[in-house]
This record gives C-alpha cells, structure tokens and sequence, in this order.
C-alpha cells in the first residue's frame, strides 16, 4: 500500500529541518474543499450484468447500477515550505467518491503537488495522485483451475505523475510545457493488462476581454500495454489529446456568476501490425468528454451545478468486433455542490 509511504512524505516535507520551525509550520497557509452530489447515468455496451455463481456465458459483466447517485468529498491544504523559500508551495489532497448502490465502484484519491517559482514569470509544479483501487467489471479468468471460480473482479491501482513549466508571457498570457507519466497496476489475475503510459504537452491560458479566458491544450502520450503471456491482442496504442476550455465571470444583477466549459478528444490508434489480431488491427476510437459548469462565488464559498457527457466511437474493419475495454461507453453525470476556500 501507498498510503503510508505518501503521507510520510508530506509530513517530511513539513518537517524539513529549519532554525524557525515551530507546530504553526503544520497549518495550512490556504485550505479548501467540495462536497457534491450528483445523478450518474452509464451504458456499457456489450458489457451485462449479473451474478458469476449463476454461471452466465458472458465472458464479462458488471456489479453496478447503470443509474445510480452520488457523493464526492473533496479536502486540499497547502503549505509553505520556508527552509526553500517563500516562493515554494506544497499541497496535499484527499478525495473520496461515492456510489450509493453501486458501492463496488466507490474509491479514494489522494495528491501531492510541490509549486516553486524561480522568478516572477516562470513556476515549476511537479504533482502525483494515486488511486488504491478502481473496479471496473467482472471478466473470465483464462487461467482458472477446476473447482476455481471462472470470473474474477477486474480493478486497478493507478499512480499518474506530471511535472510542468510554466511561462508568463506579456501582461496576461500563461504557457505550460508538462510531462506525464501514468502507471497501472492491475488484480493479480490479469497482469498482462498492465499498462505505462508517458505523454508530452502544451497547454496556452490566454484572455478574451476583462472576463473571459480560452485555454486550449494538447497533449500526445504513448500507451504500453505489458502483455505479458499474450493476451492474443496487444492493448498498446498512441494517443492525441486536444483540450479547450472556456471560462467567463459576469456580474449580473444577481450577483457574479461564473461560468465554464470543457471539450475534450482523444484520438487513439492502435499499434499493432498483426492481422490476426482482428479487435486491434487498424482499430481507431474517438473518445469525447464534454462538460459545463455554473458557480457562484459568495464569500468563502461558492454553490454550483455541473453536467458532464463521456462517449466513444470505433472504427474498425468492417466484421470485426468493437468490443470496449476501457470502461463505459456512454455516461451523462449531474452534479450539485458548495466549493469553499479560506
């Protein structure tokens, strides 16, 4: 387990030796957090659901409600680190998700981010998060014994680490040239599907008038699929991520209201270059998040309401089965909330 590891290193951090350290060092400059609810709707395609002691024929099902509610409690703190300087800035983050049906789905996400700014115009931040674990369906064990059970839960740690640059340019234009790395772990019985995935980007935050700002990103990674025995299809593909997000603040009668938009697209090509390898030969996929939100600051804290829609086309060879294997298909989440900050 992470866990212990990761907040050892926080307390590390915090405790760096320092002529003027003293228990005040251990409370945060800043702190804030969320807590949500929300309505999530999800189709898995091929994927059904059921039970693996009734012996169902399919070779992969699903112990969730594809309609369920949800709960999502979010909690930051951040430090300043005085034995580096004033300019240095660490931050922990916990977050913990929720389903009230489906409880096999719920699972905690814990961060570390370390900001340092060399000069007034540039700031590095290397980050880190890590998930214990991620259930993602029921699959058939390949190599189940008799008298083993034939399907087994299929879920995963993942660690994703990023590292950035960041560049003031003119008045109000900001450039982040970053890094990323993401490692998957997955259940012991199904190893193969391991996966290392690194990816390099740009992401350009520029303004639109006195309240607005566009920022549009791009990022390109590489994804490794370890399968190792052979899993008779390679998992492995490259990606182009393009991002672009929108963000205005007015100052209606009712008060500042601030609004903001997200679209996303992956596009991944599949590397493999065997032809009997029929569900990733010439494969292509479209995956498209979209997402709109509605907050209003008042004080310390701020309400909102947000609406979010995930969902993937294939392009395959015609007779060839699209079957999906990296989670849902489909999903529409609405979500309501209080963000606060002090």
């Amino acid at each position: 387990m992470i866990e212990r590891p990761l907040v050892a290193a926080c307390l590390l951090v915090l405790a760096a030796p320092s002529a003027e350290a003293d228990w005040r060092d251990l409370v945060p400059g800043a702190w804030g957090g969320r807590a949500a609810f929300g309505y999530e709707q999800r189709d898995k395609g091929d994927v059904g659901r059921g039970d693996p002691l009734l012996g169902t024929g399919a070779p992969r099902f699903w112990f969730a409600e594809p309609q369920d509610v949800t709960g999502d409690f979010h909690v930051w703190g951040e430090w300043k680190i005085r034995t580096v300087g004033q300019s240095t800035k660490f931050e922990f983050s916990y977050e913990r998700r929720q389903w009230v049906d489906s409880e096999i789905l719920g699972h905690n996400v814990y961060g570390i981010r370390l900001r340092h700014a060399p000069s007034d115009r540039s700031r590095l931040e290397l980050g880190a998060e890590y998930i214990p674990q991620i259930y993602k369906q029921h699959r058939a064990d390949k190599d189940a014994l008799p008298g083993e059970p034939r399907f087994r839960p299929e879920a995963f740690r993942e660690t994703d680490l990023e590292l950035g640059y960041r560049r003031t340019w003119g008045a109000d234009l900001y450039a982040t040239a970053f890094v990323t790395y993401t490692v998957r772990d997955e259940t012991k019985w199904f190893n193969e599907r391991d996966l290392k995935r690194p990816g390099l980007g740009l992401n350009v935050d520029l303004p639109l008038g006195d309240r607005t700002r566009l920022e549009p990103e791009y990022e390109f990674r590489v994804n490794a699929s370890r399968n190792k025995p052979d899993l008779g299809s390679d998992l492995s593909y490259r990606e182009h991520v393009a991002q672009l997000r929108f963000r205005t603040l007015s100052d209606a009668a009712l008060g500042p209201w601030d609004l903001a938009a997200r679209t996303r697209w992956r596009f991944r090509s599949y590397t493999t270059d065997n032809p009997e390898d029929p569900r990733r030969y010439k494969r292509h996929e479209q995956i498209y998040f979209h997402s709109v939100r509605l907050r209003r600051p008042a004080g310390n804290a701020a309400p909102f309401v947000s609406w979010e829609i995930t969902g993937r086309w294939v392009d395959v060879p015609a007779g060839v089965e699209t079957a999906d294997e990296d989670g849902e298909i489909d999903r529409s989440f609405l979500q309501l909330g209080v963000e606060w900050e002090f």
